[in-house]
């Protein structure tokens, strides 16, 4: 009995283990770790904050935070699922966070621009982490270029100017040693031309490949550790217990055969 509850419990914590694997994997940030002179390309998507300026042509590497209410407001449209399933309500959230107005120029309505700014009202920003990405760029350690911009029409309303757009964040490390540094969603960039054109802010691009991590991101190669020493865990419990089951029910039909 007492062998038997503890290899439940062995198969118990090899389930919770690779359960809290899978939520660990599914979080937003993620941590990439650059050996020297490596590189990395992260897809990204931008959203306007400037209302009434045109898409930019090109975008400034520098990375800035965005203000407190249009974080939330990306946070918010990003939990809905909004970023993908309509695209034009969640530009008029993040103006209507921005500037106090929806701004809804293709005359569609903002009921669901109006949920995503309610649920950003209940939201409150988490603590910065240490090591972003800013800070490595601004410290000097990461160089970060700005490939492949594109602007993305609202095929819904094409009498629109385009409100947001793809690019692949590039970020090199310049440094002589490892950089380990985390892209944050919400990253503000301004536009290579000015005032001119939209500020704009950005997030991981969900909807393309996954990052194409050199040798060095160890963050995904932790994770692919842990869910297998989990599963091993798990078939090793499973075995054994299989096992000493089978070991029970042979001594039982062994003292059956020799009392007959």
């Amino acid at each position: 009995m007492k062998r038997s509850l503890i290899l439940c419990v062995m198969v118990l914590v090899a389930l919770v283990g690779f359960s809290a694997d899978n939520n660990t994997a599914a979080a937003t940030e993620v941590s990439i770790t650059l050996a020297p002179d490596a590189t990395v390309r992260i897809p990204i998507r931008l959203w306007c904050l400037d209302f009434d300026k045109p898409f930019p042509a090109a975008i400034d590497g520098t990375i800035t935070r965005p203000s407190d209410a249009a974080l939330l407001a990306l946070q918010a449209a990003l939990a809905r699922g909004a970023t993908e399933s309509d695209s034009y309500q969640t530009q008029l959230a993040i103006w209507r966070a921005t500037d106090g107005a929806f701004h809804d120029v293709a005359g569609a309505g903002h009921v669901l621009a109006e949920q995503i700014y309610s649920d950003s009202l209940k939201l409150s920003v988490s603590p910065v982490p240490t090591n972003t990405l800013e800070l490595a760029v601004s410290q000097g350690s990461l160089k970060v270029t700005i490939e492949n911009l594109k602007a993305v029409s609202d095929a819904a309303h094409p009498e629109l100017l385009p409100y947001s757009g793809t690019a692949d964040l590039v970020v090199q490390n310049t440094s002589s040693q490892n950089v380990t540094f985390i892209p944050l969603d919400g990253m503000v960039f301004k536009p290579a031309s000015g005032t001119n054109e939209q500020t704009t802010i950005a997030h991981l691009d969900s909807t393309k490949a996954p990052l194409d991590l050199p040798p060095t991101g160890v963050n995904i190669l932790q994770n692919v550790w842990g869910q297998s020493l989990a599963l091993l865990l798990l078939a090793l419990g499973a075995s054994v217990l299989g096992f000493g089951m089978w070991t029970r029910s042979a001594g039982k039909d062994s003292t059956e055969v020799a009392l007959k």
